[in-house]
């Protein structure tokens, strides 16, 4: 892939735009490596991680790539100092928490703490939202409503939810 070999040798404004480029690349299993390789790679320039989280947020990914990502976004959101990659990595698993229960227990951690960051809260919040497990999701909602800063509109999603049941 001349994109990867170009973004070795670019400077970090240069990195942002070969990502961005590298969205509408074939799909290979190369490029959601380098792209994991960017993602977690705590030295490189926090833009271009947060450029590489968007592309997976919804990339439709072969099958066999889900785990190592759902691996990958827990890594961040658990250690990760930048609140914007921690928080791009958080929007970015709406993408995944249907592929790895580890990865939905840790989302709903963070919607149900209200000592987390508002950002974070939210963009868990539309993960939650992204459930299969209808059951599960209502649950979550259901605590919701008695939050402060959700309880209004997780008692909008629950009527939506129940109207479409």
């Amino acid at each position: 892939m001349n994109i990867i070999d170009d973004y070795k040798n670019a400077d970090d404004d240069q990195k942002v735009e070969l990502l961005s480029d590298l969205e509408f690349e074939e799909d290979t299993p190369e490029k959601w490596e380098f792209l994991r390789s960017v993602i977690t790679n705590k030295d490189e320039y926090d833009l271009a991680r947060i450029e590489a989280l968007k592309i997976i947020e919804v990339a439709p990914l072969l099958d066999d790539e889900f785990a190592p990502f759902c691996e990958a976004l827990i890594t961040i959101i658990n250690t990760e100092q930048d609140a914007d990659v921690r928080n791009y990595a958080v929007m970015a698993s709406k993408n995944f928490v249907n592929d790895s229960e580890e990865l939905k227990e840790l989302i709903i951690k963070l919607v149900l703490d209200p000592k987390e960051e508002q950002a974070v809260r939210h963009n868990a919040y539309h993960a939650v939202k992204a459930f299969f497990d209808l059951p599960r999701r209502k649950v979550i909602l259901e605590k919701l409503t008695t939050d402060k800063e959700f309880g209004k509109l997780a008692k909008q999603d629950l009527k939506e939810l129940h109207s479409s049941e």
